[in-house]
């Protein structure tokens, strides 16, 4: 197992110095958009030939991935805001009618 970590921690490496790349060789590999043959200077030329491909169906599936996550927050947000405003408001009350907090 760990010459299996090894080799596609140096073919990711060769094909990018720079995280983002990385990943998206990462996502290629892990979603079988690039299928390893064991033959490094290939699988590099291989991953090389298909890179702006490779990135960008990476950058479409993290955007995909962004919207469902902002979705999924969304009512959490609204209700967090929701009780930021009555907060707001009872701070307000108690600045204008101070008298009525022991009420």
């Amino acid at each position: 197992m760990g010459m299996v970590k090894h080799y596609l921690n140096n073919v990711v490496c060769a094909c990018s110095d720079q995280q983002f790349g990385q990943d998206a060789v990462q996502y290629a590999i892990d979603m079988g958009l690039v299928t390893l043959t064991g033959d490094f200077d290939g699988d590099v030329r291989n991953i090389m030939s298909q890179y702006d491909d490779i990135v960008e169906a990476y950058q479409k599936d993290m955007a995909r991935n962004e919207a469902a996550l902002a979705e999924s927050y969304g009512p959490l947000l609204r209700e967090i805001e929701r009780q930021e405003e009555v907060a707001k408001d009872r701070w307000r009350d108690r600045q204008l009618f101070p008298d009525t907090e022991a009420a």
